[in-house]
């Protein structure tokens, strides 16, 4: 007869190592290494700090019936393009010129007046349309002597929504090589509203780096979602 001891003393031990064991093959969360995360905008963190927007200053435009907040320390220009249309940007006041450098951001305001229907004028005549991204490319590709320059050097996402009663087209641009001969490589978020006969064009802007994403993220949600038209 077996000893009743010894048979607990076994299935304790038995038990004990089971544990054991089984913790070692305990499987661990395997990383996506699928997903180039550099390439996706980044969503804010869960626990990012809200912005205090109460001391901002308002750029109004009465002309076109829109206006939004803006950090009080941005400096502002406004002047005309080669067809006279208006731009207003906007940048954190230790922009670093001419082109930039990470950490800094611009926010451009355009007013295009279209004969098109909206969507055929931004794949034809917009900021980062179709034909304009086209354009760039072979721009870049004389400015910085790069033949090899192309699409698969350009991350494009679009978005279509209704905003405040008027429709929009977002398009989120990450170049990934410099624009210019002595620059950077930018990203960009541009959204385009519809307004009567016109487009409203606002724009944020900052050298592609690790944190532009994040960067453009943080004042899209705060610049934006204090617009108002009227």
């Amino acid at each position: 007869m077996i000893n009743k001891k010894t048979t607990i003393t076994t299935l304790i031990l038995i038990t004990s190592l089971s544990l054991v064991f089984s913790g070692c093959l305990k499987k661990e969360p395997i990383a996506n290494t699928n997903t180039n995360q550099e390439d996706l905008p980044s969503e804010a963190s869960a626990q990012e700090e809200e912005i205090d927007t109460s001391t901002w200053k308002t750029y109004r435009n009465e002309e076109y019936g829109f206006e939004f907040k803006y950090p009080e320390d941005w400096v502002k220009f406004e002047y005309q393009d080669k067809l006279n249309n208006l731009i207003v940007s906007m940048e954190n006041k230790e922009f670093k010129y001419p082109y930039g450098s990470d950490g800094d951001i611009r926010f451009f305001v355009r007013i295009y007046k279209s004969d098109f229907d909206f969507k055929e004028w931004f794949e034809k005549e917009g900021l980062y349309g179709d034909n304009n991204i086209k354009e760039k490319i072979n721009f870049m590709k004389k400015e910085v002597s790069d033949d090899s320059i192309g699409m698969d050097d350009v991350i494009i996402r679009d978005y279509n929504l209704n905003f405040k009663t008027h429709n929009a087209i977002v398009r989120y641009v990450k170049f990934l090589k410099p624009e210019y001969y002595e620059g950077p490589a930018y990203t960009h978020k541009i959204y385009n509203f519809e307004v009567n006969d016109y487009v409203v064009g606002l724009e944020l802007s900052s050298p592609t780096s690790v944190g532009s994403d994040e960067l453009i993220d943080k004042f899209d949600k705060s610049i934006i979602s204090t617009i108002s038209f009227f």
